[in-house]
């Protein structure tokens, strides 16, 4: 009896320090990625404050290292990093999909963009790190790109459509041009063979020989794009020429009052000219997204 009672309290006393030190694992990496985010905060506000772009470049480097670290690893998928200013993290609404997106301000008032996409599959991830080679880009609107070839931009919106029977995404970004224009971009995300693919043929006429659609107008300006979800379809500011003759030139292009959308129908996304938005005043996502790290 007495061999049987030290036997129980010996195995209790085994759970009893396995249960607390598993407890202590699971503190030690929540203070772990806490002390990470600590890091990335002070790291991003001295990118944010440089006016050098070399040492910008190289501190984001270390920047974008230690994000890849975090992406990897499952246990953080759900956090959404944002003690680090100026940092955009987006999910697809069936969580399946993370996005990581930052950009760098350079001193000719251009921007570099980076971003990490992390996959879920239950309890397994894959990280694919993106690179923007907008800048070289001959025919963007054209191109079908991949993860060394991203159209770099700042996403805010993830919208997932079934397309010849394959989960595809639209994702709304923004791209500060130059001093003198800003960009609102549409493009279309969807994986062949685990891999990420940008642009699709979704779009019909005027649009319809066209991998994404781009926007272009003057920085001084602010353009509305955004899915509205009472009308179920994107709504955007219809642009034109401050006057007749700058038409053609897309630094002088304002919105001018009037709204055009596209809808989901038939497998395609559809133009729809002049959407009445009147009565459905209460729109949150009619803001400009931040102009992340200017």
């Amino acid at each position: 009896m007495v061999q049987d009672l030290n036997a129980f309290f010996m195995l209790r006393s085994s759970l009893l320090f396995f249960i607390c030190f598993c407890c202590t694992l699971s503190v030690s990496a929540q203070f772990d990625l806490m002390e990470v985010q600590l890091e990335l905060k002070t790291m991003r506000e001295k990118i944010m404050k440089s006016r050098d772009d070399a040492e910008k470049m190289e501190m984001n480097r270390n920047f974008g290292l230690q994000i890849l670290e975090i992406a990897e690893d499952p246990s953080t998928f759900f956090s959404k990093l944002d003690s680090i200013p100026k940092i955009g993290v987006i999910y697809s609404p069936d969580k399946d999909l993370k996005i990581i997106n930052w950009n760098l301000a350079l001193e000719n008032q251009s921007f570099m963009y980076y971003a990490v996409l992390i996959q879920k599959h239950k309890s397994k991830i894959k990280v694919t790190q993106l690179q923007d080679k907008s800048t070289n880009m001959k025919k963007p609107l054209e191109a079908e790109l991949n993860a060394q070839s991203w159209f770099g931009s700042l996403y805010y919106d993830i919208l997932p459509f079934k397309h010849q029977g394959s989960k595809h995404y639209l994702l709304l970004g923004w791209d500060g041009e130059d001093a003198f224009s800003n960009k609102k971009i549409i493009d279309v995300l969807h994986f062949e063979d685990g891999l990420a693919r940008f642009g699709a043929l979704v779009f019909d006429e005027p649009y319809a020989k066209r991998q994404r659609v781009i926007f272009q107008y003057s920085a001084k300006s602010v353009m509305s794009l955004a899915y509205n979800e009472k009308l179920k379809m994107v709504v955007f500011d219809h642009l034109s020429p401050m006057q007749d003759n700058l038409e053609g030139m897309h630094e002088f292009y304002v919105p001018d009052m009037s709204y055009d959308g596209l809808r989901y129908k038939g497998g395609l996304w559809r133009l729809e000219e002049d959407v009445d938005v009147r009565s459905n005043r209460s729109m949150k996502n009619y803001t400009a997204p931040p102009q992340i790290g200017r």
